[in-house]
């Protein structure tokens, strides 16, 4: 796996950190597949580009909430 893939991945821990979230609301997110993730072993890995960073969150609930419907 390349350097660069690596980088542009993140854990549930590291996702809820930027979403000011708990590790176990993002969790639930990947398994009820409003957040698109792979699960590895028993930790959800999902793309950088897909978590939405707080202060996005915080001035755009509804677009927040559409981006995970789709």
């Amino acid at each position: 796996m390349s350097a660069t893939l690596l980088r542009e991945l993140c854990s549930t821990h590291d996702a809820a950190k930027l979403m000011g979230r708990t590790p176990q609301h993002v969790a639930l997110l990947c398994k009820t597949g409003r957040l698109q993730a792979v699960k590895v072993g028993k930790e959800y890995v999902i793309l950088r580009r897909d978590v939405a960073p707080k202060p996005y969150r915080e001035h755009n609930p509804d677009e927040l909430a559409e981006h995970y419907r789709t």
